[in-house]
């Protein structure tokens, strides 16, 4: 004669075992009838420390007590139900429930045309190539169960999301995609290109105001593939994205001296004061900076002037040489940049400002 074990499930993780003698009208069990189950000695070996930590009693209490029902934490089922599958007498829905084995889960995430992404939640393990979450009739923080299997999960990301992906498949966008993504979970992005082919990351910094405080991350794949920062699907073009870069390349920005704000429609802000030093100091690491136009930011190389007499004072002549071209000395001190065509803007050097500021009360300096 066995014990056959059933189990009551509530809310929260918690249940009641119900436990009782195969063919047998007796009910009541008490410790003696327990420990007279070698077979199941490591169950009841467990079932009589959690009796004992919850009516915090002597073993010569325990001698008195039933243990045909037990109330299970949430804690203490994790430890037990594995225990149950191994007896291979734990009824569930009138069937014995087996285990399954360990695993954990991953997600297939394939990029939406319109917004954002559609994530899956799946089990995979020794036995088990991908169970769609959906399939599971129960599932909790560290097991699962489907059908007449209980399987073991390791928890890699945080109650919330495997609660709510339990039902099927979600579609994230915007804060809610970012905040999963931060969990690091395991995704395998079904519409990904090929992973073998590689090319450089460039860098975009996209001014949103004309002084340079507020501005966007961008990141360009290859020669023309271009991605928000803040667009987390998994391909730019052709491209596998690479997010760890992308992560580096994110954390490089803020060491620069901008910082994670969002205002408005900009994601990161600068405080004035600090723009054209930071801007200037990118622009030497290789980044790409654009104006709120589009226009493509290069550096000064270099500054060339000298001063003349005439008969209303100091005649100042020179010229700013940039990357792409050179213009007479014709700017307010203040202004962050020069327009040198349609599609090129030379920042002004910080040591350029220092020189000429000082030759007019008003800050203009004089040209021919």
């Amino acid at each position: 004669m066995s014990l056959i074990y059933r189990l009551e499930f509530f809310q929260g993780g918690q249940a009641r075992l119900h436990i009782r003698k195969e063919h047998s009208p007796v009910r009541q069990l008490h410790l003696d009838h327990l420990q007279a189950w070698e077979r199941d000695r490591n169950l009841v070996e467990r079932l009589l420390q959690i009796q004992k930590a919850s009516l915090s009693c002597s073993s010569g209490y325990l001698d008195t007590l039933t243990f045909s029902s037990i109330h299970l934490r949430a804690e203490d089922l994790v430890s037990v139900i594995f225990l149950l599958a191994a007896t291979g007498r734990w009824m569930w829905e009138n069937q014995f429930v087996t285990y399954g084995g360990a695993g954990r889960w991953v997600w297939k995430g394939a990029r939406l045309a319109e917004r954002g992404v559609q994530l899956t939640m799946g089990f995979t393990g020794i036995n088990e190539a991908w169970i769609p979450s959906s399939e599971f009739q129960k599932l909790e923080c560290r097991w699962a169960m489907k059908g007449t299997r209980v399987y073991q999960t390791t928890p890699s990301i945080s109650w919330k999301w495997l609660e709510k992906f339990h039902l099927g498949p979600l579609r994230l966008e915007g804060k809610p995609l970012v905040w999963f993504l931060e969990e690091e979970p395991e995704v395998a992005w079904t519409d990904a290109p090929d992973q073998r082919e590689t090319v450089c990351i460039c860098p975009v910094l996209c001014l949103t105001s004309d002084q340079g405080a507020f501005a966007n991350l961008q990141f360009i794949y290859g020669a023309h593939h271009r991605v928000e920062a803040e667009d987390l699907g998994p391909a730019a073009g052709r491209y596998q994205r690479r997010f760890d870069e992308e992560k580096q390349l994110s954390q490089d920005l803020v060491e620069a001296g901008f910082e994670r704000k969002t205002v408005g429609m900009s994601s990161y802000f600068c405080p004035p004061h600090q723009v054209r030093g930071v801007l200037q100091f990118l622009l030497e690491l290789g980044w790409r900076i654009e104006d709120p136009l589009g226009r493509e930011f290069v550096l000064q190389t270099a500054l060339s002037w000298d001063l003349e007499l005439a008969s209303n004072g100091v005649l100042v002549k020179g010229q700013l040489q940039f990357k792409d071209g050179s213009v007479s000395l014709d700017f307010r001190p203040t202004k962050l940049g020069l327009v040198l065509s349609d599609r090129r803007v030379g920042l002004i050097a910080q040591s350029t400002l220092d020189a000429v500021a000082p030759l007019s009360d008003d800050h203009m300096v004089s040209h021919h």
